[in-house]
């Protein structure tokens, strides 16, 4: 609540409209573990195996725009030609088994977002290296 509504000095980034001040969460956090992980009210159970989890608390973007960004994060680029992680590691080390895919990305496909293709695409590594769409659909089961 300290930061609410103020739009910070150190992010000086261009954006395709004029964005807001921060908005801060509508959950508690709490200290959990040794390592003092702040964890949501929402995940609270993860508390009792805070020391054991791999948390990322450096990932940056120069890109505040969502398609880039995950670009970014599954490829190290915002350029679309480049391979995904997976790609690259099945490029790499390839797969045991030849009926299965060496990697799987899942996608929800929700409206407005998705992953766009950045965490599934080969680049210029050969075709066997991509995933294979792995997008759900929306099931039609009635009650």
């Amino acid at each position: 609540m300290k930061y609410q509504g103020q739009r910070p000095g150190s992010t000086d980034l261009r954006t395709e409209r004029q964005t807001g001040g921060l908005l801060p969460s509508s959950f508690a956090f709490q200290k959990y573990g040794n390592s003092g992980l702040e964890l949501s009210e929402m995940v609270r159970n993860l508390g009792s195996v805070a020391d054991e989890l791999c948390v990322i608390r450096s990932m940056y973007s120069f890109n505040p725009t969502h398609t880039p960004s995950l670009s970014l994060y599954h490829t190290g680029t915002i350029l679309l030609n480049r391979p995904s992680m997976g790609s690259w590691i099945s490029y790499g080390l390839g797969t045991e088994n030849q009926n299965l895919p060496s990697f799987v990305a899942l996608d929800s496909g929700s409206a407005g977002g998705g992953l766009g293709g950045s965490a599934t695409r080969s680049g210029f590594l050969p075709r066997n290296t991509r995933e294979p769409s792995s997008r759900t659909q929306r099931s039609s089961l009635k009650r």
